[in-house]
């Protein structure tokens, strides 16, 4: 499910719709266990209705059947869990990456298809995922991934989540609902300690203009 050079088309064109649409507002998604919550079933139900990936369902499906090994910790010091991973992909396997991206291609898809109709959009790498949009109807749209994403066994957690709006853009009404969702701003120190309103995408800065420069 790569794509060469995905990574910089997807910040291109987070850059390019956010300085075409001065007035949205940018959420950064964060996927709890994002990898190994997902439910097996998901990715093996998208492999079987694709036509062109279903050569490889039955390979998957003798892969899902395994309890997989857990280690905690990490290199010299990894030990074995107590415990085995029965839902989920183990990150850092080859296949890992885009079968998540295969089992989340719906929820995706189901967003991506709100927006087109009333304005914003919906981009992701693998777990890494922003959904950009008009304030009447941004917030709302989170909260139904939200759903889209429990109904394969993933929860979003707001405690790492965060948004950005161009400061003029500001009103009341926004941080109403950004206190309502629980979403906080994305923001950083300016070299002299002031506050700069902005989010890292993909590690490329986004936001305020002193931001960006420095």
């Amino acid at each position: 499910m790569g794509t060469n050079g995905g990574g910089s088309q997807l910040i291109l064109a987070i850059t390019l719709l956010m300085k075409a649409n001065q007035d949205w507002v940018i959420f950064a998604l964060d996927i709890s266990n994002a990898f190994y919550e997902i439910q097996r079933y998901s990715i093996l139900e998208e492999l079987w209705e694709n036509t062109e990936l279903r050569p490889l369902w039955y390979y998957s499906f003798r892969n899902m059947m395994i309890s997989g090994f857990m280690g905690l910790s990490y290199g010299p010091f990894m030990k074995a869990a107590t415990y085995q991973m029965d839902e989920g992909v183990k990150q850092g396997d080859m296949e890992a990456m885009p079968n998540f991206c295969i089992g989340t291609n719906q929820a995706n898809k189901i967003t991506h298809d709100s927006r087109q109709e009333e304005g914003g959009a919906i981009l992701s790498g693998a777990d890494d995922t922003y959904i950009l949009g008009p304030l009447e109807i941004a917030f709302s749209e989170v909260k139904l991934h939200e759903e889209r994403l429990a109904s394969i066994g993933l929860k979003l957690n707001y405690s790492k989540m965060n948004c950005y709006v161009k400061e003029t853009k500001k009103s009341e009404t926004y941080h109403e609902l950004r206190e309502a969702a629980n979403i906080p701003e994305g923001f950083a120190e300016g070299e002299d300690g002031t506050r700069l309103f902005c989010r890292r995408s993909y590690g490329v800065p986004i936001g305020s203009e002193v931001f960006v420069t420095e």
